[in-house]
């Protein structure tokens, strides 16, 4: 063929192609390769044709489920009450009554010491207590033998009287010799003023004899002490455990001696199971809120039964498989300084499918802070971020559409929708969750379920969709 001939066919087939870009470097490797020019523009449109079909994504639904937001942590498992247990008093142990293990009820005697001494103290203390009751009955004797005593003298003094004032009267009238009248007045008057005296001092035993009285009761009293002292410190000897529970730790054995320095036995509640953690303080207030646990404005306190705990959940790799449930208990209203973190206890149930927790075991706690029922949501994969602002890109009339979100809650596949102002997105439409990387507003698109997408495929495409996924997912 002529060279003139041959340019102007080329360039008619330029001419040709030039509206579809993406089919230019084939019709150029085409008429390179000595091609005809027909074919090749043939081939061009048909390239050209493809290019402007619609765009082919995987799409899922919108839907409304309730979202929770899960903080996680790890931590050790304790037992709500767990103490160790220290003797009293010092001496030799010489009976172990319990072992590791063993369950043992309140004031159940795990250990005792020697305890020949306190026990002669006890006797001694109630010989003491004896003999005061006696001394109090005899001081109880002297009461009435000192008012009988007292109740005779004041007779006497009045007879005295009575005497002394007859013969006033005999001297007055000039009965008695004037000598005579002296001496018997004399005498009259000292047996009356002897008897009055002896009638003070009788009321003075019988003061002395009810003071003794009260004395003895005091002694009593004190005797009394002094036995409940003695069996203290019998007691004492004896350790006992103060709460039903599990012996965790022995530390004792017959013959050792012991004192209130050392621990003996460690005792836990394994009934009640708690989980002791911390968390940042800007998590406070998600405790915060949830709990209630501040006040009501007006001063009255916060009702436990109208505020719901918040719950746990905890796995331990010692027991694969098992979730143990629980609820926080309790939320430290102070931050540490140092660390700037706040303590969270939350109480965690003992059993699950046959296996059970224990203390001291490591598990990993998700704890739900907030919730939002019914929210708007979509498959992870299908939310995207560009210069700082979220969407998602739904698909109307075949047509992708960009519409404006930020993230709320999530999970492990789900994300909640937060719709910009003036943004629209209803449950059942369907959003764009693989192919809308390079998609923009306005783009036809060819959507597939991706229910129907995850439907059993010939081997020979099973690669070939994963490889896709694997690429735009996310």
């Amino acid at each position: 063929m002529p060279r003139p001939l041959r340019r102007a066919r080329q360039r008619a087939l330029l001419s040709l192609v030039l509206p579809s870009a993406i089919a230019l470097p084939s019709v150029l490797l085409l008429a390179a390769c000595g091609q005809s020019p027909e074919s090749a523009a043939r081939e061009a449109r048909a390239q050209g044709a493809r290019a402007r079909q619609a765009a082919k994504v995987l799409v899922a639904p919108v839907e409304r489920a309730d979202m929770t937001l899960w903080l996680e942590t790890t931590t050790t498992v304790e037992s709500e009450r767990e103490i160790q247990i220290f003797p009293r008093a010092s001496g030799h142990a010489v009976e172990v009554f319990a072992e590791e293990g063993d369950r043992v009820k309140s004031d159940q005697v795990l250990a005792r010491l020697d305890r020949r001494e306190q026990q002669l103290a006890v006797r001694d203390a109630e010989v003491a207590l004896e003999e005061s009751h006696a001394a109090r009955k005899r001081a109880e004797l002297t009461v009435p033998e000192a008012e009988s005593k007292l109740r005779s003298a004041e007779r006497a003094a009045a007879q005295a009287e009575v005497d002394y004032q007859r013969d006033v009267q005999l001297a007055s009238q000039g009965d008695m010799p004037s000598s005579v009248s002296k001496r018997t007045l004399d005498a009259s008057l000292l047996a009356r003023d002897n008897a009055l005296q002896t009638v003070e001092q009788d009321k003075l035993a019988l003061r002395r004899a009810q003071f003794e009285s009260e004395a003895a009761k005091t002694a009593i009293a004190r005797a009394e002490l002094a036995l409940e002292k003695a069996r203290v410190a019998l007691s004492l000897t004896e350790v006992v455990a103060p709460f039903d529970g599990v012996i965790a730790k022995r530390s004792v054995k017959r013959g050792d001696a012991i004192g209130p320095a050392a621990a003996v036995f460690t005792l836990t509640d394994i009934e009640s199971l708690r989980a002791v953690f911390y968390r940042p303080q800007r998590e406070h207030g998600l405790f915060q809120s949830e709990m209630g646990m501040f006040a009501r404005a007006d001063g009255a306190p916060r009702d436990a039964r109208t505020v719901p705990p918040l719950t746990v959940s905890a796995t331990a790799e010692a027991l694969e498989g098992r979730t143990f449930h629980g609820a926080v208990l309790r939320v430290s209203p102070t931050v540490d300084p140092a660390s700037g973190a706040f303590r969270v206890t939350a109480l965690l149930q003992r059993e699950s499918e046959g296996a059970w927790l224990l203390p001291g075991m490591l598990v990993r706690l998700r704890i739900a802070v907030g919730e939002h029922p019914q929210a708007l949501v979509v498959h992870k994969r299908a939310f995207s971020r560009e210069g700082g602002q979220g969407h998602v890109l739904v698909v109307r009339d075949n047509t992708a559409r960009r519409v404006e979100a930020e993230e709320g809650y999530s999970d492990d596949q789900r994300v909640e929708l937060l719709l910009a102002p003036g943004a629209k997105l209803d449950v059942g439409e369907q959003v764009i969750l693989v192919g809308g990387r390079d998609i923009e507003d306005g783009t036809l698109v060819d959507p597939e379920s991706e229910h129907a997408a995850s439907a059993p495929a010939p081997q020979h495409t099973a690669s070939s969709q994963e490889a896709v996924d694997g690429k735009s997912g996310g």
